[in-house]
Formats: structure tokens, sequence, C-alpha cells
């Protein structure tokens, strides 16, 4: 939970993110996926309501679908799907 309110913050308020999609890093984009921890948090990050959870997400899904990733097997990533400037 930490690691996810942790990143929304930093992603609204460093990387001018408005409303900054939060996943949870599971096996498989299905709630009933992961581990024990994985789905003890999963209702926990769906019930808090100043997060914009998007449910579960692999791998793959980081630098696209997720700006905030939120893990309790890994540390936190935040990702900006912004275009760069150069």
């Amino acid at each position: 939970m930490e690691f996810a309110r942790t990143g929304s913050i930093f992603s609204r308020r460093i990387l001018g993110i408005e409303s900054p999609r939060v996943g949870l890093l599971s096996n498989g984009a299905e709630e009933s996926k992961g581990n024990n921890l994985v789905l003890e948090t999963y209702p926990l990050l769906k019930k808090d309501k100043t997060l914009n959870f998007i449910g579960n997400i692999e791998g793959h899904d980081i630098a696209g679908r997720a700006r905030t990733l939120s893990s309790p097997m890994a540390l936190p990533a935040i990702s900006s799907s912004r275009p760069s400037k150069a």
C-alpha cells in the first residue's frame, strides 16, 4: 500500500501526471491470479479511492498500461508514458 501511495504522489507532484494509474504486478491480469500476498493486497488497493487502481498487471504492461507500479515482490517502479521532449 505504501509503495502505491508513494508512487502515486510522486507521479502527481514530480512528474505532473494528474491521475497516475496504479497497477499491482502479478503473474496474470485477472483478479484471482497471484500469490497470497498479491491476493490480499488487491482488495486493499481496489478499496482505496485516493488511488487510480487499474488492477493486476504483468511485466509487459509496465511501460504502457500503468504509470505507477505497486508490487509487494519488488521495488516500486515509476514510469511516465509521456513522449520525450527531444
